[in-house]
């Protein structure tokens, strides 16, 4: 076997014959530190397969039943020889430098077990809108679900480390790499770069912002019901409520907007207080649904 190399990238991919190579490329493309890349497809019914096969050796082609992205990002962990794994989303591209840039930041704070870094959003209209992630604040943990910058395409994890918190849990479907990163980091500090080095694709097809919203309450649900800090429960309970309430406005009935505005104000009784709370659930300026 030949030597080990220092990164090794990974790619989830479902029928998506016509973007995959564009990923691929940008990884192949890259320069510096020595890298090897892992295809999990999972189940493909198109062409994808053959888009894979025509890369040859330049990739690591794993092919598996259909058993969702975060099971293939699993797979990829788990095969992975590189001391750092880099995602990849089959729809995005990495940008020329993004691994050497990445790698060189954790060469420098070696104490740092995950970063992301900013996103270049590609519009579908063609527009290129370049977004740098929001500093974390002191508690990274907590900061994490404000100014959300680890999307895994963004995301470069120690490898020893991914493994140690199990990877992405399958549950919280959508909003997986938010559980995932919570993981690492309650358990290790991690960091945000301010360079945009992957370009990121906007399309109809992506976790919707209601699914987004209920999700990432989901999430904080199950990490308030760990956490044992008080300081830190009493802010996740913020945050939670902050999440319910977004996710009211966007309920399909009155009555599940109701459910979620009661139960915000249940986990954190000042969110009352807050106009967002009152504006929906007294009905003002709430458009009516059955």
């Amino acid at each position: 076997m030949s030597e080990a190399p220092r990164i090794t990238g990974v790619i989830p991919v479902r029928d998506r014959a016509a973007l995959v190579g564009r990923a691929i490329d940008s990884v192949l493309a890259q320069e510096g530190p020595s890298f090897e890349l892992i295809v999990v497809d999972d189940g493909s019914t198109d062409a994808t397969p053959a888009v894979l096969s025509g890369y040859g050796e330049r990739i690591v082609a794993v092919r598996q039943d259909p058993t969702g992205r975060s099971a293939a990002r699993n797979a990829g962990i788990e095969r992975a020889r590189g001391e750092w794994i880099a995602f990849l989303d089959s729809d995005d591209a990495w940008l020329p430098g993004k691994l050497a840039r990445q790698l060189a930041y954790h060469e420098a704070h070696p104490e740092v077990a995950m970063s992301a870094h900013g996103l270049e959003k590609a519009h579908a209209d063609g527009r290129i809108e370049q977004a740098p992630p929001d500093p974390l604040d002191e508690d990274s943990y907590l900061s994490l679900a404000d100014h959300f910058a680890f999307v895994p395409s963004a995301v470069m994890v120690r490898t020893d480390a991914a493994r140690e918190v199990g990877g992405f849990d399958a549950h919280f479907d959508g909003t997986e790499d938010l559980d995932f990163a919570l993981k690492v980091a309650a358990r290790h500090p991690i960091a945000v770069i301010p360079d945009c080095l992957t370009r990121y694709h906007l399309h109809d097809a992506q976790t919707g912002r209601r699914r987004l919203a209920g999700g990432n309450a989901r999430v904080l649900r199950a990490h308030l019901e760990r956490q044992t800090d008080p300081a830190r429960r009493a802010r996740m309970r913020r945050k939670l409520a902050r999440y319910l309430v977004s996710s009211a406005k966007r309920a399909d009935t009155a009555s599940q907007r109701r459910a979620l505005l009661d139960e915000a104000a249940s986990v954190d009784p000042r969110v009352r207080l807050r106009a967002a709370w009152l504006r929906q659930r007294f009905g003002l300026g709430v458009s009516p649904r059955v």
